[in-house]
């Protein structure tokens, strides 16, 4: 199964268990029944706009533009023992996000072949010293 097919985008789509946040799981500390059926007005609200946000389905949507996005990342692959994303703060987040869920703790310490950088902001001193072990 290719990881970029409709049936591996569903088999790897993000479900959220909530059982243990419940107050019959952890008492007194948890959501109840009564403050879930408060907010079930405002969920439903959420989920009528939910085809506003064609951004969720870009893995599924954009398959057709997948070999020219793989064909750009081998050609940066060839040219660069680094790859550093620069952001100022949100444009980083996503970026920072993949990074860390895909990338063991100590990610960083790998030879240079292997490493990534993404930057969280645009600090001075963390950007020369990330740069400086880039040459």
């Amino acid at each position: 199964m290719s990881v970029f097919s409709k049936e591996y985008c569903e088999k790897m789509r993000v479900r959220i268990d909530c059982g243990n946040m419940l107050a019959e799981a952890v008492g007194k500390h948890g959501i109840t029944a009564e403050e879930i059926s408060e907010m079930l007005p405002r969920a439903e609200g959420v989920e009528k706009k939910r085809g506003e946000m064609r951004w969720r389905l870009l893995p599924e949507t954009q398959l057709e533009i997948l070999p020219a996005v793989e064909e750009a990342a081998e050609f940066v692959r060839s040219k660069a023992d680094n790859f550093v994303i620069l952001g100022i703060g949100g444009s980083a987040l996503g970026p920072i996000a993949v990074h860390r869920a895909l990338n063991h703790l100590y990610h960083n310490d790998l030879p240079s072949e292997k490493r990534k950088f993404p930057l969280e902001r645009l600090k001075k001193t963390t950007s020369q010293a990330i740069l400086k072990d880039c040459r």
